[in-house]
C-alpha cells in the first residue's frame, strides 16, 4: 500500500500557537487508509501516535482563530508499506474507536 513520509509543524497548544511556537515532526500518511502516524519524544522516552486523519492535514491552512496561514507540510518520500501491517494498523484503529464508545457509554 502506498505510504507518505512527511516534515510537517505543529503546536502542542492552543496557547502555543496563540504566541507562535511550533515545531515539525516526522510523519507517515497511507492515503488509502486515511491513517498517519508519527513518533515523538527522545531515546528514553518515546510515544507513538496512531490517528485518521485526512490529506487536507498536509495542505497548509488559514486558522482564523490566529490569524496565521499554516505552512505547508514538506512531502519528503513516498513509499510501500505491507498491506498487512497497513490493515493491522487500520484494525488497532477500530478497536480503540469501539473501545472508546463503550468507554463513553458506561461513563
Amino acid at each position: 500500500m502506498k505510504a507518505k513520509f512527511y516534515k510537517i509543524v505543529i503546536t502542542d497548544s492552543m496557547m502555543d500557537a496563540i504566541h507562535g511556537f511550533s515545531h515539525s515532526i516526522e510523519e507517515v500518511f497511507i492515503p488509502d487508509l486515511n491513517i498517519s502516524i508519527n513518533i515523538t519524544g527522545d531515546d528514553d522516552s518515546k510515544a507513538v501516535t496512531i490517528f485518521r486523519t485526512y490529506p487536507g492535514r498536509y495542505e497548509g491552512a488559514k486558522n482564523s482563530l490566529i490569524d496565521a496561514q499554516t505552512k505547508p507540510a514538506k512531502l519528503i518520500g513516498r513509499f510501500e508499506i505491507e498491506d498487512d501491517f497497513a490493515h493491522e494498523l487500520d484494525d488497532y484503529l477500530n478497536r480503540k474507536d469501539s473501545i472508546e464508545k463503550k468507554v463513553i457509554e458506561w461513563w
